[in-house]
């Protein structure tokens, strides 16, 4: 009987911490307000200093046709991610990319989308505007750090 009381109470303390660690990750709101955007793909090359040998691979762009790309993993000494950046050939190849990394099963509208997402540990970015598109991944705790340094970086804000 008085096993069968802890386990019990083991078992309220458990859910209770997993609750609590739940609301945690939904609380966790980004302060992103402008969404930076590369006018051209050129500006991803300022971030050549701080590219770092391992070039990510990127399953999402199969079967698509882009004129230009960038993908790296960029470290500086405050954060780390990777971005996949694209000048894709059509518009219809930027929404296609956007609707398969979002997973989405409705036709995209818009000539430009963006969207950012931080969960417990991983955060990650899309932003396309016409036909050029970046995805970013990084942690979720550098996530608004990575967008407002991208700001510095890239000339349009959406």
């Amino acid at each position: 009987m008085f096993n069968k009381k802890i386990g019990i109470i083991a078992v309220a303390i458990f859910v209770v911490m997993l609750v609590f660690s739940m609301i945690s990750v939904f609380m966790e709101t980004s302060k992103i307000d402008d969404y930076p955007m590369f006018s051209d793909i050129e500006e991803c090359y300022s971030l050549e200093n701080y590219k770092l040998d391992d070039t990510p691979k990127d399953k999402y762009v199969k079967g698509l046709d882009y004129k230009a790309s960038f993908v790296a993993t960029v470290k500086t000494d405050d954060f780390e991610f990777e971005i996949f950046a694209y000048e894709f050939e059509t518009l219809a190849d930027a929404k296609n990319y956007y609707k398969e990394f979002k997973e989405l099963k409705s036709e995209i509208k818009s000539d430009y989308g963006a969207s950012f997402s931080a969960g417990h540990s991983a955060g990650d970015g899309i932003v396309f505007n016409g036909q050029n598109l970046y995805r970013i991944s990084c942690s979720s705790k550098e996530l608004d750090d990575v967008v407002e340094y991208l700001l510095t970086v890239f000339t349009l804000k959406l």
